[in-house]
């Protein structure tokens, strides 16, 4: 079995779903959707997409682990992200002669203007 096809096997069997339930939900045959699970048939990047859709997961989920690690370093997009916040207040700034609410990094709400 290759990587790909367990990672899908998995979160079907967490979702309870059978094969014959995704292989319908995806206009296949149970026994084409098994080869696809047992890696004796590739996935396309569309296919995982919609098989990553009917298992409610994110289609990343489903793929294996690069043996060079993440592309994302979490604390650099952090850093971007409040380095990108503060060049925005400094135009907003400049623009309107005031500061503008963002939405803060935790999704918090704008404060309103009294």
């Amino acid at each position: 079995m290759n990587e790909i096809g367990e990672l899908i096997r998995i979160q079907r069997v967490i979702k309870g779903y059978s094969q014959e339930y995704i292989a319908n939900q995806l206009g296949m045959s149970q026994s084409a959707y098994s080869n696809m699970e047992r890696g004796n048939t590739e996935v396309s990047a569309n296919r995982l997409c919609e098989i990553a859709d009917l298992l409610e997961v994110p289609p990343l989920l489903l793929l294996p682990k690069s043996k060079y690690g993440s592309n994302i370093n979490l604390s650099t997009l952090k850093a971007e992200i409040l380095r990108f916040k503060f060049l925005w207040k400094r135009v907003f700034k400049k623009k309107n002669g005031q500061s503008q609410n963002l939405i803060s990094l935790h999704g918090d709400n704008p404060k309103s203007k009294s």
